[in-house]
């Protein structure tokens, strides 16, 4: 199949879309350009980005954690809440005169 596309000014131009559907190209998605001859070019589908592909590209001051010590923090954190909310329902309960008794 062949298809016709106009390049802008800046140099830009649409893929039509029967290719991008032939090609199951997505906004997003990358491709390779090779100049074949002095006339033509071929496009190459590299395929879209995962967020697993970015991995290492924003650059810390430390190393992140690994997977057992974020298991570890998260427990603490949870353990310490559910024991604020347990004083939080004693001291309640307390003052509320107990909250065992019935009013007769």
């Amino acid at each position: 199949m062949t298809y016709k596309a106009k390049v802008t000014t800046r140099g830009q131009m649409t893929i039509p879309q029967p290719v991008r559907e032939a090609l199951q190209i997505q906004e997003g998605d990358e491709v390779y350009v090779y100049v074949v001859d002095q006339r033509r070019a071929a496009i190459e589908v590299v395929g879209r980005k995962k967020p697993a592909d970015l991995y290492g590209t924003l650059k810390t001051a430390e190393p992140a954690p690994g997977y057992e010590t974020m298991r570890r923090t998260a427990k603490e954190h949870l353990g310490k809440q559910h024991l604020a909310e347990q004083s939080r329902d004693t001291d309640s309960t307390t003052e509320n005169g107990g909250g065992d008794s019935e009013d007769s």
